[in-house]
Order: C-alpha cells, then structure tokens, then sequence
C-alpha cells in the first residue's frame, strides 16, 4: 500500500517493519497469537505508560527552551533604545540639567568610576559599564519579580536598566501583574506611568512585549 502522503507513508511502513520483526520473534501473527486477552491490556497500558513519560520528557525539553532568555537581544534592544556617547555628558530636558554625568549606553557617572568628564573614551570601556550595568538589573529584576514568563522578565530588566531598582520598584502593580502571570494588566498598568509620559515611544514598547504573551 502507498500513500501521496510522506508522513503518512513513513508510519505504514514502520507498522509493516514492525509486524515482520513480530512474526519473526513469535512465530505467528498478531492474529494467531494466543496470548491472552489481560496480557494485551497490560502490554498496552505499559506501552501507553512509557509513551506519557516520553512525552513528558519532550514537553520538559520544549518549556526548558522556551524559557531559555536571549539576553544578547535584549542588550541589543537596550543599546539600541539608550544610544552610545564615549565622552560624558550632562542631560537637559524642559530647561532642567540633571546633576550627574552620563556616558556611554545611559551609564550614570559614579565618583568610583573614575571617569574624566572631558575625554572620550573607547568602545571597550563602554561595553564594560554597560555589562556591569546589565548584571545589576538583571539581579533587581530577579529580586522584584522573581521567576517569570521570559519576556515579562526582559521587561523587568530593561525597566531596572532605566529607572534602577529603586525606580521600578514604585511600579508597584505592574510588578504584581507581572508575578501573578497576568501581562495584559500589566502591559496596560506601565502605560498609566510617568515614565510613559516622559519616553512614550520606549514604554510602548515594553507594554506591546508584555501584551504579546
């Protein structure tokens, strides 16, 4: 027998192969056999027990991958949102100059840095305070939100990158729609921020993440 179909033709022919690997082991077909009728009850319900395991095995693999953060994309995002300066600088905004320094992608200038405001510095030295950046927030966001859907996490993320541990921490209800598994709250809750206010464009994006779990 054959079918147009390849999948469909693949599982003939393993029945076909498998029932002559029976006959040649038992000496009959299925139909000659005189097992009895609780041993074939038995043989099933163990083959169909195995069966559920191995496919436990394989959904435990799939949810291990889909949980798995592409942290690389998410540091390309950030970089991509922040923008890079190599030479310090001073923020102004509606006639208000903020009162410490940045550089690089959004790294505030702390006195231990070591940073001289007027000298530009390399790519190298900036990806340095932006991994060290990263690594902060990701441990804010694993203390404010904990164990969560991955994309819900990267949001948490690049939120701490942005506003610091502290910052986030006010979005008290967006955290809690976040915790709970609720995203579309909490994609509709970060958009009645005054974060929203202030990079509308920035936070959109975040709520249209948490919308698309």
């Amino acid at each position: 027998m054959t079918t147009e179909d390849p999948l469909v033709q693949k599982v003939i022919e393993r029945i076909a192969k498998r029932s002559d690997a029976g006959i040649k082991k038992f000496g009959c077909t299925m139909l000659e056999s005189k097992k009895p009728t609780i041993a074939w009850i038995n043989d099933t319900q163990e083959e169909l027990a195995d069966a559920i395991m191995y496919l436990e095995r394989f959904k435990y693999i799939l949810e291990e991958e889909e949980n798995e953060m592409d942290f690389e994309t998410l540091k390309d995002e950030i970089k991509k949102h922040e923008g890079c300066e190599y030479k310090a600088y001073q923020l102004t905004y509606n006639g208000y100059t903020e009162p410490f320094y940045t550089i690089g992608y959004g790294h505030r200038v702390q006195p231990n840095d070591n940073i001289d405001i007027n000298k530009v510095y390399s790519h190298q030295d900036i990806e340095k305070w932006f991994d060290f950046d990263f690594q902060i927030a990701k441990q804010g966001s694993d203390a404010l939100v904990g164990e969560c859907h991955p994309k819900a996490k990267e949001v948490a993320i690049e939120a701490i990158y942005v506003l610091g541990r502290t910052g986030f921490s006010k979005f008290a209800k967006t955290i809690q729609f976040i915790k709970d598994g609720l995203h579309k709250e909490a994609s509709e809750e970060i958009l009645r921020s005054k974060w929203n206010q202030q990079v509308p464009n920035r936070v959109a994006a975040l709520s249209r993440k948490l919308r698309e779990i």
